[in-house]
């Protein structure tokens, strides 16, 4: 990371995230591109998650609402650079992740923003690599069908677009990843990198594989059918505690 001013701005949104942040930045700092800042929107954190990410590089703001779509527009509203990118707290990142970002973003002005390839690495087991490798699939296919469809554990956006869209909707609990790939179709279309990033499996883990998958498949069923998500449907709130 250099001191001029960044080509790119990594916006991690936070809340008590010091089991995690620190494998999320450590990656950060491995990567091949180096001319990029790191934004923690933090929200009121009462463990160590601000002084993690100062130690490893990060630059702290402390974000003015809770909700994940708060604090990357939060984190957006501080980022110098042209290319954001959001990435969440508990992600693992391939070393050439923000040098495949820029290199397809300065060749393909006809991209706005996209998404990559999901894996499992860390702490997930055969099953978790199966059903990431069909939630790629499932999203590569309406990528392709003009329906982006983003479940934004690492997204990426040109800045003067994201300005455009007014950000992501902060009224929206899930699916707010879905909503802004949609509405940025009126600007360009969008990119599925096969970079890999590594989210962490904690929400299976804590919530149950059935109880995650169900709210993740009704939630989407109830978007794409009436733009909206209702949380008492959905009946999980593990994905959306931020």
């Amino acid at each position: 990371m250099h001191s001029r001013k960044p080509e790119i701005s990594v916006i991690i949104p936070t809340l008590n995230e010091e089991e995690y942040i620190g494998w999320t930045l450590k990656s950060f700092r491995r990567q091949t591109f180096k001319n990029f800042e790191i934004i923690v929107s933090d929200y009121r954190s009462t463990d160590r998650t601000a002084k993690i990410a100062e130690s490893l590089g990060g630059r702290v703001v402390q974000a003015d609402k809770r909700g994940i779509a708060a604090g990357r527009n939060f984190g957006a509203k501080a980022a110098r650079a042209d290319i954001i990118v959001f990435c969440d707290a508990d992600v693992v990142v391939h070393k050439n992740l923000l040098a495949d970002i820029k290199k397809l973003l300065d060749g393909r002005p006809d991209i706005v923003g996209g998404m990559c390839v999901y894996d499992t690495r860390y702490e997930g087991t055969g099953f978790d690599r199966v059903v990431y490798r069909l939630v790629n699939f499932y999203i590569h296919v309406m990528i392709n069908l003009g329906f982006p469809h983003d479940t934004s554990f690492l997204t990426y956006f040109r800045k003067d677009v994201f300005k455009k869209l007014g950000g992501y909707d902060e009224s929206r609990k899930l699916c707010e990843g879905h909503d802004l790939a949609l509405r940025s179709r009126k600007y360009g279309k969008y990119g599925f990198l096969k970079t890999p990033v590594f989210p962490s499996v904690r929400r299976y883990k804590k919530a149950g594989y059935w109880n995650t998958y169900r709210a993740y498949i009704v939630g989407t069923f109830y978007f794409y059918t009436t733009r909206r998500v209702p949380m008492e449907k959905v009946e999980y709130r593990a994905i959306c505690e931020l």
